[in-house]
């Protein structure tokens, strides 16, 4: 008897951990994609200064000069989408430059 009673406080904890573990996977999901969202709704301003409608149209000038490695893989992550470090960004002006 006591083991039945073990097993189902056992079962009983682990299902709520569980529960609680997606509900805050759910909430930490949505929280990324507003984020994301909201990232995507502003306007890069090197697209503003340079004239470029698009990251990718921006990012297809760039690869046609003659880069250094280091170099493609910046404007390659900058066409990704992902986020830019400051030194990063001074890198990228300084080859629209």
């Amino acid at each position: 008897m006591k083991h039945r009673i073990t097993l189902f406080a056992v079962l009983g904890i682990f299902i709520t951990s569980e529960l609680d573990a997606q509900r805050r996977s759910a909430r930490q999901r949505s929280a990324r994609s507003a984020t994301t969202e909201q990232a995507q709704d502003q306007k890069d301003p090197l697209l503003e200064k340079y004239g470029f409608d698009s990251k990718a149209a921006l990012a297809d000038f760039l690869l046609g000069k003659r880069l250094s490695r280091s170099e493609k893989k910046l404007v390659e992550t900058y066409k990704s989408g992902k986020e830019l470090s400051g030194r990063q960004t001074r890198s990228l002006t300084a080859l629209l430059d």
